[in-house]
C-alpha cells in the first residue's frame, strides 16, 4: 500500500512522517487516545504486517546481518594469514615485474593460488582458458585484501578508535587496539559475532553484559546532552536527578515498603503508567525491542526514564514537564514530539464530544471542558442547554 501523504497531520513534523512507528508516537504523546492514533496510522501507511509477515522479515535481517559479520571474521582472518606470510599479496599489488608479468601469490587459508584457478604466470598464455583463470587470480588477489582492510578498519572502529579519536577513550578502548594489532582482531571480532563485550571491556569491567548496555544508554544521554557529566537530568523544577546509578541501588515504591532497581518502573505509583506511555514508544523508535536471548532490554532505558520524571511529580502535568525539561532538544525529544505543540483535534459532529486529553472534551462549538466520562461530558454540555430552550 503507498503512503498516503494527503492524510497526515499539517503541524506533523518530517521525523513523524519517516515510519508508522513515529507518526504513532508522535500522535499519543500529543494526547490522541491510543485508538485514534492507530486509526489514523493505519490509514497512512496501512495496515501493521501480520506476525508471520514480522517472522519472516526478523529472520531475514538475521540471516543478513550473519553473513556480513561472517564476511567481517572472514577478512580479519585472511588479513592474520597474510601477516604471517609478510603480506605478499599486498606486495603484489604494487610489484613492477617487466611487462606485468609477475604473479601475486594468493593466500593459503584459501587453498593457494590454485584454489583460483591461477597459473602463476599471467604473461603469455597458450589458450583461452589459462588466460581466463589467470585473470580470476588477478581479481581474487586485489578483492581479498580490500576485504580484510576493510574489515579490520571497522573492528578498529567499533572497538574504541572512534572514542579515542573523539577524545572520549578510555582504557578499554586502548586495550583492544592493542589486541587488534597482536592477533588481527579476530577475537574481538569473534565476541561481536556473538554479541559479547570486547576483550577490553571485559578486562576492565566486572559489569554484567546488561549493565554494560545501561551505562551506553546513559553516555547516549550524556553526548546528547540529556544528562550532563556526573549523569544528572535538569527536571522541571530545577531540580536534579541522578541517572547515573546502577549495580545494587534500589528505590522504594510507593507503598514505602518494596523496592525496585535503578531501572525497574514502580507500577504502584499512578503516574509511572502515564510517563511510560509517554516514554516507551520514544525509546522503542530509537532501540528497538527487547531481546531477552541477547540480554538486550530497552525497557530498562524506559525506567530509568520514568523513575526520574516522576521522582518528584505530583500529577500527569508535571510529569510531563520533566519529560520535556530533560529531553530537551535533543535526539530524544524529537522522536517523543515534545516541545512540539499539539495540533488542535477536529470538532466533533453536532450533539456529540470528543476526547482531546485524560479528563477533558471538546463539545460541537470547540469548548473543551473536563469530565470523567463520554457520558458526563454530553451530559454537562447538551442538557443544559436543552433545559433553556
Amino acid at each position: 500500500m503507498a503512503i498516503n501523504e494527503q492524510a497526515f497531520n499539517p503541524e506533523a513534523p518530517p521525523f513523524a512522517r519517516s515510519s508508522p512507528k513515529a507518526y504513532y508516537a508522535w500522535l499519543t504523546s500529543n494526547g490522541y487516545p491510543h485508538r485514534v492514533a492507530y486509526d489514523q496510522t493505519v490509514g497512512i501507511f496501512g495496515p501493521p504486517k501480520t506476525p508471520e509477515q514480522q517472522q519472516a522479515e526478523a529472520a531475514k535481517q538475521k540471516q543478513q546481518a550473519g553473513l556480513a559479520q561472517a564476511g567481517g571474521a572472514i577478512g580479519g582472518a585472511l588479513l592474520v594469514n597474510e601477516a604471517a606470510r609478510g603480506f605478499p599479496t599486498i606486495g603484489g599489488l604494487f610489484s613492477s615485474g617487466a611487462g606485468g608479468t609477475t604473479a601475486v601469490a594468493q593466500p593459503t587459508l584459501l587453498g593457494g593460488a590454485e584454489a583460483l584457478g591461477s597459473t602463476g604466470v599471467t604473461g603469455a598464455t597458450t589458450g583461452t582458458g589459462a588466460a581466463s583463470t589467470s585473470t580470476l587470480g588477478s581479481i581474487g588477489s586485489v578483492a581479498l585484501p580490500v576485504a580484510a582492510a576493510a574489515a579490520t578498519i571497522s573492528n578498529a572502529w567499533e572497538t574504541g578508535m572512534k572514542d579515542i579519536l573523539r577524545g572520549r577513550g578510555n582504557r578499554a578502548d586502548y586495550i583492544n587496539q592493542g589486541v587488534n594489532m597482536l592477533t588481527g582482531g579476530l577475537p574481538n571480532m569473534a565476541l561481536r559475532m556473538m554479541g559479547k563485550r570486547s576483550v577490553g571491556a571485559m578486562m576492565t569491567s566486572g559489569k554484567s553484559n546488561a549493565q554494560a548496555l545501561r551505562d551506553d544508554f546513559r553516555g547516549d544521554l550524556k553526548q546528547s546532552g540529556v544528562a550532563d557529566k556526573d549523569y544528572m537530568v535538569t527536571l522541571a523544577d530545577g531540580s536534579k536527578f541522578n541517572i547515573g546509578l546502577d549495580g545494587k541501588t534500589k528505590y522504594k515504591n510507593i507503598d514505602e515498603k518494596t523496592t525496585r532497581n535503578a531501572w525497574d518502573v514502580d507500577f504502584s505509583n499512578p503516574l509511572a503508567k502515564f510517563a511510560t506511555d509517554k516514554i516507551d514508544p520514544m525509546i522503542r523508535g530509537i532501540y528497538g525491542a527487547d531481546n531477552p536471548k541477547a540480554k538486550f532490554f530497552p525497557g530498562q532505558y524506559t525506567g530509568m526514564l520514568v523513575n526520574a520524571a516522576t521522582s518528584n511529580a505530583k500529577n500527569e502535568a508535571e510529569v510531563m514537564a520533566n519529560i520535556e525539561t530533560m529531553l530537551g532538544k535533543s535526539k530524544f525529544a524529537e522522536q517523543a514530539g515534545v516541545g512540539i505543540t499539539p495540533p488542535k483535534p477536529q470538532r466533533p459532529p453536532k450533539g456529540q464530544v470528543v476526547r482531546v486529553s485524560p479528563g477533558m472534551y471538546m463539545n460541537d462549538k470547540g469548548q473543551v471542558g473536563p469530565a470523567k466520562t463520554v457520558r458526563q461530558a454530553l451530559s454537562a454540555n447538551y442538557k443544559k442547554t436543552e433545559e433553556k430552550k
